[in-house]
């Protein structure tokens, strides 16, 4: 099971491998963080900023570091947790 941990707009899921991974806003209604960096960087927060090398760094590890086993659970709990939220 997992947690969703965080704000509205930076959130993060602790999954079940006691690993925290950024989940991204997939609601076209808010004003998310990448719309921010790409179209109003002058608006973008420290925070914003933080959230996106969070990202970036999941990316990574997902890409370069993670065996099967891990990307396999990376993303099965955070789809299960992203279909509670949207639920």
């Amino acid at each position: 099971m997992s947690e969703l941990i965080g704000t509205d707009s930076r959130q993060w899921r602790h999954l079940s491998n006691d690993t925290v991974w950024p989940v991204l806003e997939h609601d076209d209604t808010i004003d998310s963080v990448a719309w921010r960096l790409i179209h109003a960087p002058e608006y973008a927060t420290r925070g914003d900023i933080l959230f996106a090398a969070s990202v970036m760094s999941a990316y990574e590890h997902l890409i370069y570091h993670a065996d099967r086993q891990t990307v396999a659970l990376v993303r099965h709990e955070l789809r299960e947790g992203m279909a509670e939220r949207d639920a």
